[in-house]
């Protein structure tokens, strides 16, 4: 019986540096790809610069549909294995309100084959 609780992970990610959106200059994403830094020498500057322009309003929305201000003070990622999610929780007030879930699609490929 115990196995099947499940234990969620909680990552509570403090605030780093915030990038405004309006400040960066990106053309079209297809455009720049090329100059993209290859996996394994990006930095997370790197990919804040490529996906903010598009991430964050996306971002800001789901906050206000669930009434929080953007950015949040802070944030906590719960990762739930089995039920192949990561849902996104914010903390306004000293009070953590649910904001969106991510499903985790099956790699329908398998290892070692």
């Amino acid at each position: 019986m115990l196995k099947k609780v499940i234990c969620p992970l909680m990552l509570v990610l403090l605030p780093i540096e915030y990038v405004q959106a309006e400040s960066l200059y990106i053309p079209s994403p297809s455009s720049t790809y090329a100059l993209y830094p290859p996996a394994g020498s990006r930095t997370v500057t790197d990919v804040m610069n490529r996906y903010t322009p598009f991430v964050e309003p996306r971002l800001k929305r789901y906050f206000e549909n669930v009434g929080l201000t953007y950015p949040p003070q802070n944030i906590a990622l719960f990762a739930m294995k089995q039920e192949r999610n990561v849902e996104l929780w914010a903390k306004e007030n000293g009070k953590w309100s649910y904001v969106k879930r991510y499903d985790i699609k099956k790699n329908e490929w398998s290892y070692g084959a």
